[in-house]
């Protein structure tokens, strides 16, 4: 969508709430294009058939419909409603008066729910229809905020906390691995962000989901407090969190990283502790499982994953595979609990006398560290049974053990049990 005037802004938005209410909320393409010729000029049109296809896309992660200016750039790197809401509270919560400057603003999701945190909002960006997308996005918030075009390099006053989120510089590589990988390929640049932090008394720095925090360069967190968050919104990592200053929270002293999982619905949990190791299920006692939980991928990412089994009466079933298991039913899983209702190694001929033994025919197969895709093992190990199964497959440190578990598991909301290599 290319920059327009404001009036042209609002003829679109009269158009397209004219063609909902004429269409309903998904016509084809082909009818929206038509039914917008009739109400606006050509080229407008077509614009304005850009922004609903935009505003469609973007129902899913934006429920609440405010974020309805958007760029098709814009909407793939925007933090998704849920997320943004966690992380405006939190600074509400610890900062509840102060002001804070979005310097990356792009169509202004964060400071959108900064402001409607009730804190005072600058917002900005190099691009000017973003900041002119942020600007009309952040007029459905009555709170005080100010969208400008600037670059990031420009550092607010020293009274203002800083939420930052580095982008790739022109030219470098487009693949998701470089952008976790190399901070350097990033803008601004280390040195740049350095430089804006030393300002600001306290700041957010969103980064990656794959993003390794040892790669972080030291002079982001040099004497001052800090911690790391990995957030994941209904079994999806969204991204980490360097918060630096006086937004580190109360565990950046004792060396804690933080995990924030969020439901459907919002709902947000929060555990936070210090990364150690724990031995894992030795063989022997493998047939003594009666529950598998297959962690939140925020608890792998964060290295809290051997803290967290600890923490809960569980191990990992093994060196190389990121299930937990236990003989009591977890309380409050930070992912999915399984209870086992039979286990064998994972022979296609062990597995099918295992499903006939419970009149199980098609099943579900969830995985951790097999190499064959889920749906290929499904094919294989499929029973003649009536009922249908979950079957959970993990890689031992030899071989691979099948579990048959009860279906729909308990645990966290909206969570959907990942396929990893882990």
């Amino acid at each position: 969508m290319a920059p327009q005037s404001e009036p042209q802004w609002a003829e679109m938005d009269r158009a397209l709430a004219a063609l909902e209410a004429e269409l309903g909320a998904d016509p084809t393409p082909l009818a929206v294009v038509s039914a917008l010729k009739k109400r606006l000029p050509g080229p407008l049109a077509q614009r304005a058939a850009e922004l609903f296809d935009l505003r469609r896309r973007a129902r899913a992660r934006f429920p609440s419909g405010r974020l309805r200016w958007l760029t098709r750039k814009g909407l793939e790197q925007a933090t998704r409603e849920v997320v943004a809401r966690a992380r405006a509270q939190r600074i509400a919560a610890l900062a509840p008066r102060a002001a804070v400057h979005d310097l990356t603003c792009g169509l202004g999701a964060d400071a959108l729910e900064l402001s409607l945190a009730g804190l005072p909002v600058l917002a900005s960006d190099r691009d000017p229809l973003h900041a002119q997308c942020a600007r009309a996005n952040l007029a459905a918030s009555p709170n005080p905020h100010c969208v400008f075009v600037a670059d990031a390099a420009e550092a607010p006053s020293r009274e203002c906390l800083v939420l930052l989120d580095p982008d790739r510089r022109p030219g470098a590589s487009s693949s998701a691995d470089a952008r976790a990988l190399d901070p350097h390929a990033w803008s601004p640049a280390p040195e740049v962000v350095a430089r804006v932090l030393a300002r600001a008394p306290g700041a957010c720095i969103k980064l990656p989901a794959g993003f390794d925090i040892a790669l972080c360069p030291t002079s982001w967190i040099e004497q001052r407090p800090h911690s790391w968050e990995w957030v994941s919104a209904e079994g999806e990592l969204c991204e980490v969190n360097l918060w630096l200053g006086s937004l580190a929270g109360p565990g950046a002293a004792a060396g804690e990283r933080d995990l924030v999982t969020l439901g459907a619905s919002g709902r947000a949990r929060r555990w936070s502790a210090r990364p150690e190791s724990v031995v894992s299920t030795p063989p022997q006692e493998v047939s003594e499982i009666s529950w598998v939980v297959d962690p939140d991928p925020a608890l792998v990412r964060s290295g809290l994953l051997e803290a967290y089994a600890r923490a809960h009466g569980l191990r990992p079933l093994g060196p190389q595979c990121a299930y937990l298991v236990g003989r009591d039913e977890p309380r409050a899983p930070l992912g999915r609990a399984w209870h086992v209702l039979a286990q064998s190694a994972a022979d296609p001929k062990l597995v099918r006398k295992m499903l006939g033994d419970a009149d199980i025919g098609p099943i579900q197969v969830l995985k951790r560290g097999h190499p064959l895709p889920a749906e290929e093992l499904e094919r294989r190990f499929r029973g003649r049974g009536r009922r249908r199964g979950v079957v959970l497959v993990a890689r031992l440190e030899r071989g691979h053990l099948a579990f048959l578990v009860e279906p729909g598991g308990v645990g966290d909301e909206g969570f959907e049990p990942p396929t990893s290599s882990l």
